[in-house]
């Protein structure tokens, strides 16, 4: 919007105004309007959250000495909304800790800011929110606990994301082997990606052989699922690195004690490589699966299993792979972290996986009485909650034995167009109190990637901030969807 603001130069004049855009009509004027027109948004959709409830997702971090904490509500209908970001600088400037209190104080505060009007009650205010999905840090379990001690209907859950990088990181410091193999596919991808001369070569001879460009994935030290799909790439395009190093315009470069070359040739290395992946590729799907916006609450259990057995059953013909029995047990020991009630129970009432019959399995079937009996303490009557579970328990058995509406064919075929939460709704006539437990618990999200999104959208704005230092604006943080509007007030007024 800048661009072609300054684009117009002396010809834009705006005829409301009679002047030029300067930083103080776009920081002014053009700034209230924005604000009205997001905040009159982020209204309408809190107002029509429904049935499903919703999930409250919550990430901190440390950027340019600023400590901030984002917070996201997701809904089923309308994905996730920005709600706020909290400074901490000034707390813990003044001796304060993002301890438990701290952190618990914050979403209770935003599931407030969610709910309603404080006259209404704060019961009201907080009946709607389901969820609280944020990484395993200590102070946010410990958060947790404090959070369901007040709220005990409300679920908090690991971000499955971040348990699964988790998991990637328990099989990189703790099996040399991978270690090994990742420490030389840095090594040539730091040397194809950091040199001009090889990354040159590297991208015709790409695109001489696969007819387009293919770059290089650059990893980073806390995502470790990104080394994964370092080498994935790297297996891509191995013949075009192999027929890089072989060239003779390379080997007319003459490079001294070329490592990264001398690893593209190795055989043994792309062997280990291969194996490598098809071992870590499983996790890789749930990773892929958990880090987006839509609901997946009923659907971790069987991917989860799924992921088990695979690496269970792999086999690596002609490669001696002697960790494979250690990724596993590192796979089933997270698998503890990423299920919780609310996903045992979401599994057993997805209609896709009703064959299956998962609420036979113990651990589904004790998820599914726990979760029904957090789903109800949001009635504060000890009658009423029993009363609703006894409705529930029998229309349990209906669904479970497939009777009434249940008995028709084109009831389960619907289930295959619709999402586990879409088709409880539509058959909420015949079920209403297993219906309305069944939307609140499949509606919901499973990752908190769109607080980390909002951090890059932070870092973004307090960048501008550092370069327009003669703006003279105090504000460091908006909202992520009002950023340009935010940049329009951190230029000087003398760029127009």
């Amino acid at each position: 919007m800048l661009d072609l603001v300054a684009k117009g130069g002396k010809d834009y004049l705006n005829k409301n105004y009679n002047h030029w855009p300067n930083r103080d009509w776009l920081g002014g004027k053009m700034l209230d309007e924005e604000a009205a027109r997001q905040m009159a948004f982020v209204d309408k959709r809190l107002a029509n959250i429904g049935c499903c409830g919703y999930t409250i997702v919550g990430d901190g971090a440390s950027q340019q000495s600023i400590s901030l904490i984002n917070y996201y509500v997701q809904t089923y209908e309308s994905g996730p909304l920005y709600l706020k970001s909290v400074d901490c600088t000034d707390h813990l400037a003044e001796g304060g800790e993002k301890d438990a209190e701290y952190v618990a104080d914050g979403f209770i505060d935003t599931i407030k800011d969610v709910g309603g009007k404080p006259e209404e009650g704060e019961m009201k205010m907080v009946k709607d929110c389901v969820q609280i999905v944020g990484d395993g840090a200590a102070v946010n379990q410990a958060a947790w606990r404090l959070i369901e001690d007040r709220f005990p209907w409300i679920f908090c859950s690991w971000c499955i994301p971040h348990v699964t990088n988790l998991f990637f990181k328990d099989c990189c410091k703790q099996i040399p082997e991978i270690n090994s193999i990742i420490e030389r596919a840095e090594v040539i991808n730091s040397w194809f990606r950091g040199h001009q001369r090889p990354a040159a070569m590297l991208s015709a001879n790409c695109f001489k052989r696969y007819k387009k460009t293919l770059s290089l994935i650059r990893p980073t030290d806390t995502r470790f699922g990104l080394y994964f799909i370092m080498i994935h790439r790297l297996l891509r395009v191995q013949d075009g690195l192999e027929d890089t190093v072989k060239s003779e315009e390379y080997l007319g470069e003459g490079y001294v004690d070329d490592t990264a070359a001398r690893y593209v040739l190795d055989v043994d290395f792309w062997q280990r490589a291969k194996a490598l992946l098809q071992i870590m590729w499983p996790p890789m799907l749930i990773l892929r699966f958990g880090d987006s916006d839509k609901p997946g609450t009923s659907k971790m259990y069987h991917y989860s299993k799924q992921v088990t057995k695979l690496l269970e059953d792999l086999e690596y013909p002609g490669v001696a792979l002697p960790y494979g029995d250690k990724v596993l047990e590192l796979w089933k020991g997270r698998v503890g972290d990423m299920l919780g009630d609310i996903h045992f129970a979401a599994a057993a009432l997805d209609p896709q996986y009703h064959d299956l019959k998962y609420w036979e399995d113990p651990r589904v079937a004790r998820g599914l009485d726990a979760a029904m009996q957090k789903a109800l303490m949001v009635y504060e009557s000890a009658e009423e909650r029993r009363a609703k579970c006894i409705y529930i328990a029998k229309e349990l058995e209906i669904y479970k034995m497939k009777q009434g509406v249940f008995a028709y064919e084109m009831t389960w075929l619907s289930a295959i167009e619709l999402s586990a939460a879409a088709w409880w709704a539509k058959y909420k006539a015949e079920v209403p109190t297993l219906s309305w437990f069944a939307q609140r618990i499949t509606a919901q999200v499973v990752s908190s990637s769109a607080s980390e999104r909002g951090h890059k959208a932070n870092r973004k704005v307090s960048a501008k901030r550092l370069l327009a230092p003669r703006a003279g604006c105090d504000i460091i943080m908006m909202n992520p969807f009002a950023c340009v509007v935010c940049l329009c007030l951190l230029v000087p007024s003398d760029v127009f």
